[in-house]
Protein backbone atom coordinates (compact mmCIF):
# COMPACT_ATOMS: atom_id res chain seq x y z
CA UNK A 1 0.00 0.00 0.00
CA UNK A 2 1.30 3.46 -1.17
CA UNK A 3 2.15 6.33 1.22
CA UNK A 4 0.32 8.40 -0.09
CA UNK A 5 -3.07 6.94 0.03
CA UNK A 6 -5.54 7.37 2.98
CA UNK A 7 -6.36 3.39 3.63
CA UNK A 8 -10.09 4.56 4.01
CA UNK A 9 -10.65 6.16 1.03
CA UNK A 10 -12.15 4.33 -2.36
CA UNK A 11 -9.63 2.81 -4.18
CA UNK A 12 -8.54 4.96 -6.76
CA UNK A 13 -9.09 8.24 -5.05
CA UNK A 14 -6.52 10.15 -4.13
CA UNK A 15 -6.51 11.14 -0.22
CA UNK A 16 -5.87 15.28 -0.48
CA UNK A 17 -8.37 17.31 -0.83
CA UNK A 18 -10.35 18.38 -4.69
CA UNK A 19 -8.67 21.40 -6.61
CA UNK A 20 -11.15 24.52 -5.91
CA UNK A 21 -13.43 25.69 -8.58
CA UNK A 22 -12.11 28.21 -11.13
CA UNK A 23 -12.71 32.02 -9.78
CA UNK A 24 -14.57 34.05 -11.02
CA UNK A 25 -13.64 36.57 -14.04
CA UNK A 26 -12.35 39.87 -12.45
CA UNK A 27 -15.38 42.67 -12.69
CA UNK A 28 -14.60 45.68 -14.20
CA UNK A 29 -14.57 48.66 -12.25
CA UNK A 30 -17.37 51.61 -12.09
CA UNK A 31 -16.36 54.80 -13.55
CA UNK A 32 -14.95 57.49 -11.88
CA UNK A 33 -17.46 60.24 -10.96
CA UNK A 34 -17.13 63.58 -11.27
CA UNK A 35 -16.46 65.90 -9.00
CA UNK A 36 -19.22 68.79 -7.94
CA UNK A 37 -18.30 72.23 -7.34
CA UNK A 38 -19.15 73.68 -4.30
CA UNK A 39 -22.13 74.83 -3.49
CA UNK A 40 -22.33 78.51 -1.83
CA UNK A 41 -25.22 77.75 0.29
CA UNK A 42 -29.10 77.66 -0.12
CA UNK A 43 -31.45 80.21 -1.65
CA UNK A 44 -34.12 81.76 0.72
CA UNK A 45 -37.51 79.68 -0.08
CA UNK A 46 -40.33 81.38 -1.85
CA UNK A 47 -43.51 81.33 -0.39
CA UNK A 48 -46.50 82.05 -2.63
CA UNK A 49 -49.30 83.74 -1.40
CA UNK A 50 -51.72 80.82 -1.27
CA UNK A 51 -49.60 78.90 0.85
CA UNK A 52 -49.07 79.97 4.85
CA UNK A 53 -45.44 80.48 6.00
CA UNK A 54 -44.13 77.93 8.07
CA UNK A 55 -44.87 78.42 12.06
CA UNK A 56 -47.17 81.18 11.83
CA UNK A 57 -50.21 81.19 13.77
CA UNK A 58 -52.73 78.64 13.18
CA UNK A 59 -55.24 79.45 10.68
CA UNK A 60 -58.82 79.41 12.06
CA UNK A 61 -61.77 77.17 10.37
CA UNK A 62 -64.01 78.25 7.68
CA UNK A 63 -67.65 78.28 9.26
CA UNK A 64 -69.60 75.65 8.59
CA UNK A 65 -72.11 75.37 6.37
CA UNK A 66 -75.75 73.36 5.55
CA UNK A 67 -75.21 71.45 2.49
CA UNK A 68 -78.18 72.64 0.03
CA UNK A 69 -81.64 70.73 0.44
CA UNK A 70 -80.57 69.24 3.77
CA UNK A 71 -82.49 69.64 7.36
CA UNK A 72 -81.20 72.92 9.24
CA UNK A 73 -78.21 71.98 11.99
CA UNK A 74 -80.02 72.28 15.43
CA UNK A 75 -76.89 72.74 18.40
CA UNK A 76 -75.78 69.96 20.13
CA UNK A 77 -78.18 68.91 23.52
CA UNK A 78 -76.11 67.54 26.35
CA UNK A 79 -78.41 65.05 28.30
CA UNK A 80 -77.35 64.12 31.70
CA UNK A 81 -76.87 60.27 31.99
CA UNK A 82 -77.93 58.19 34.64
CA UNK A 83 -75.02 56.23 35.76
CA UNK A 84 -74.76 52.63 37.34
CA UNK A 85 -72.83 52.19 40.20
CA UNK A 86 -71.05 49.13 40.95
CA UNK A 87 -69.86 48.18 44.58
CA UNK A 88 -67.59 45.87 44.20
CA UNK A 89 -67.40 43.10 47.03
CA UNK A 90 -64.15 41.46 48.39
CA UNK A 91 -63.95 37.87 47.67
CA UNK A 92 -62.89 35.48 49.59
CA UNK A 93 -59.44 34.19 49.07
CA UNK A 94 -59.42 30.22 49.22
CA UNK A 95 -55.98 29.92 51.21
CA UNK A 96 -53.21 27.44 51.83
CA UNK A 97 -51.71 27.81 55.09
CA UNK A 98 -47.83 27.05 55.17
CA UNK A 99 -45.05 28.02 57.72
CA UNK A 100 -44.72 31.63 56.29
CA UNK A 101 -47.06 34.78 56.18
CA UNK A 102 -50.05 34.27 53.61
CA UNK A 103 -52.53 35.93 52.02
CA UNK A 104 -56.19 34.69 53.51
CA UNK A 105 -59.55 36.02 53.77
CA UNK A 106 -60.72 37.56 57.33
CA UNK A 107 -64.31 36.61 57.60
CA UNK A 108 -64.74 39.35 60.82
CA UNK A 109 -63.01 42.27 59.28
CA UNK A 110 -64.19 41.14 55.48
CA UNK A 111 -61.09 41.94 54.12
CA UNK A 112 -58.23 40.19 52.37
CA UNK A 113 -54.70 40.05 54.49
CA UNK A 114 -51.53 38.75 54.83
CA UNK A 115 -51.11 36.61 58.01
CA UNK A 116 -49.23 37.74 61.13
CA UNK A 117 -47.83 34.51 62.43
CA UNK A 118 -47.21 32.48 65.34
CA UNK A 119 -44.85 28.96 65.97
CA UNK A 120 -46.10 26.68 68.88
CA UNK A 121 -44.46 23.38 69.98
CA UNK A 122 -47.09 20.44 68.54
CA UNK A 123 -47.39 17.09 67.26
CA UNK A 124 -43.87 16.78 65.27
CA UNK A 125 -41.83 18.42 68.35
CA UNK A 126 -42.80 16.04 70.51
CA UNK A 127 -42.73 13.15 68.27
CA UNK A 128 -39.09 14.11 67.82
CA UNK A 129 -38.60 14.64 71.17
CA UNK A 130 -39.71 10.74 71.78
CA UNK A 131 -37.61 9.69 69.03
CA UNK A 132 -34.23 11.30 70.83
CA UNK A 133 -35.00 10.35 74.19
CA UNK A 134 -35.31 6.88 73.35
CA UNK A 135 -31.65 6.59 71.15
CA UNK A 136 -30.02 8.88 72.89
CA UNK A 137 -31.54 10.98 76.19
CA UNK A 138 -28.51 13.39 76.56
CA UNK A 139 -29.60 15.15 72.72
CA UNK A 140 -33.73 15.21 73.64
CA UNK A 141 -34.13 18.52 73.70
CA UNK A 142 -32.82 19.03 70.10
CA UNK A 143 -36.65 18.84 68.67
CA UNK A 144 -37.18 22.52 70.65
CA UNK A 145 -34.03 24.41 68.76
CA UNK A 146 -35.61 22.78 65.33
CA UNK A 147 -38.14 25.78 64.23
CA UNK A 148 -39.40 23.85 61.17
CA UNK A 149 -40.67 21.36 63.07
CA UNK A 150 -43.24 23.49 65.05
CA UNK A 151 -46.83 24.35 63.96
CA UNK A 152 -47.55 27.88 62.71
CA UNK A 153 -51.00 29.39 63.69
CA UNK A 154 -52.36 32.84 61.41
CA UNK A 155 -54.04 35.19 62.45
CA UNK A 156 -55.98 38.29 60.84
CA UNK A 157 -53.24 41.45 61.81
CA UNK A 158 -55.93 43.73 62.13
CA UNK A 159 -58.64 41.74 64.60
CA UNK A 160 -56.37 39.27 65.72
CA UNK A 161 -58.94 36.54 64.96
CA UNK A 162 -57.18 32.99 64.58
CA UNK A 163 -57.51 32.10 60.51
CA UNK A 164 -56.13 28.65 60.24
CA UNK A 165 -52.83 26.46 61.51
CA UNK A 166 -49.99 24.75 59.75
CA UNK A 167 -49.44 21.65 61.19
CA UNK A 168 -46.95 18.93 60.21
CA UNK A 169 -47.88 16.37 61.56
Amino acid sequence: MEKSQDPYAPQGMPSYPPPPPPAYPPQQAYPPQQAYPPQQGYPPPNYSSNVAPPYGAPQAYPPLSNPPNSAPMHPLEIRPVQQNIIIASVAPVQTIYGPIPTLAYCSSCNLNVTTRTEAYVGCMVWLMFLVFYLLMPCISCIPFCVMSWYDVAHYCPKCSRRLGTFVLV
